[in-house]
């Protein structure tokens, strides 16, 4: 089975993968992260709530998959980001506009070379 997320197709198996190599890359394993070099998402972003895979946006708009920290992860609804989940602790998420994430929002290049890094290293 295939979930389309993003734009992309995610096979089903592959997300227990990725929720793995997320949280392995959010406590500073260096180890390769093939599920997430095969994404080759244009960054990644290591924040407080989780690990964000940003796989496309135009302006203001985002969007990619989000693994949080914490399993028991509730998003708010009708917030922006938007989540829905896809399973094994991966959900997709879009925003709108980041307008009530304040100093939320990543900087444009912030995890560019990172998420290069880990695709390059990966391959």
């Amino acid at each position: 089975m295939l979930l389309a997320a993003c734009g992309r197709d995610l096979p089903k198996a592959d997300l227990a993968a990725l929720s793995a190599e997320a949280r392995m890359m959010a406590n500073g394993a260096s180890d390769e992260f093939r599920t997430i070099a095969r994404l080759r998402p244009l960054r990644i972003d290591v924040r407080e709530d989780g690990v964000y895979l940003m796989m496309g946006g135009h302006l203001v708009e985002e969007w990619g998959f989000f693994i949080p920290h914490d399993g028991a992860f509730k998003p708010r609804a009708g917030g922006d980001p938007s989540f829905r989940q896809l399973g094994q602790g991966v959900w997709r998420y879009d925003v709108a506009g980041w307008a009530d994430q304040g100093d939320r929002r990543p900087q444009a290049g912030q995890f560019d070379g990172f998420a290069a890094a880990v695709i390059a290293d990966s391959t």
